[in-house]
């Protein structure tokens, strides 16, 4: 008996460690991709990415964080790239069987020995969120099916409620390998926009750090010359 229990907390053990392993992604798109790459896959996935939704020395780069808010207020200016998506450019797109209403990939770029490399083609993929916008009969249902299939794919997740101003959301976070989160959000207030609305945001969740030093070295005027056109 002892030898079996042994067994199962093994089998438990190493299902665990399988899953902490696990790279999370979306569309299959590595992190770090470069725009090129990304927008070839999401062009195959039903989306419309024309030059227009992509915005270069972006003013509100996003950070990782939990707080629907921050994340579009507290962010980083100039240090990096934005693919903002939605109506006619996801019409044909979609998640896990769900449509899609609004996507966003943001991308920051590289800094090496302090200075900033902003050349387009070299910046790199670092978050990706995704909205839904659903009948809010559908809320509960929808979130339950996502909960279920993100666990089959990444393990166990951590719930958190989230008071945010008047809004209150249901935040679940599954952590991969090498910084990597997704967390689920669902919001059923009614007011503010977000009312009816499951978000999925995907990234890499140690980018704080990263587009901190970013940042500083843009202040410092640390950009490397084949992407400066300042005074052109």
């Amino acid at each position: 008996m002892r030898k079996f229990i042994a067994l199962i907390v093994l089998l438990i053990f190493l299902s665990v460690q399988s899953f902490a392993e696990e790279i999370i992604d979306v569309f299959d798109i590595p992190w770090e991709s470069n725009i090129n790459e990304v927008i070839t896959v999401l062009e195959n996935r039903g989306f419309v990415v024309p030059e227009n939704r992509i915005f270069l020395d972006c003013n509100s780069c996003p950070y990782w964080t939990y707080d629907m808010k921050k994340f579009s207020a507290d962010s980083f200016d100039n240090v990096g790239i934005r693919i903002n998506l939605f109506g006619d450019n996801v019409k044909d797109a979609q998640i896990a069987g769900y449509p899609i209403s609004l996507f966003s990939a943001n991308f920051y770029y590289p800094i090496t020995d302090g200075i900033v490399n902003k050349t387009t083609d070299c910046a790199k993929y670092y978050i990706a969120e995704i909205t839904l916008r659903i009948d809010k009969s559908m809320l509960i249902s929808i979130r339950n099916d996502l909960t279920n299939k993100l666990s089959t794919l990444y393990g166990v997740y951590q719930e958190s409620s989230i008071k945010d101003s008047n809004l209150t959301f249901l935040c679940r976070a599954w952590t991969g390998a090498n910084n990597t989160e997704v967390c689920l959000f669902s919001c059923e207030d009614s007011i503010d926009g977000f009312s009816n609305t499951i978000i999925l945001r995907y990234g890499l969740n140690n980018s704080k750090e990263i587009l901190q030093e970013i940042s500083n070295a843009v202040k410092n005027g640390s950009i490397s010359r084949e992407s400066n056109y300042n005074g052109l």
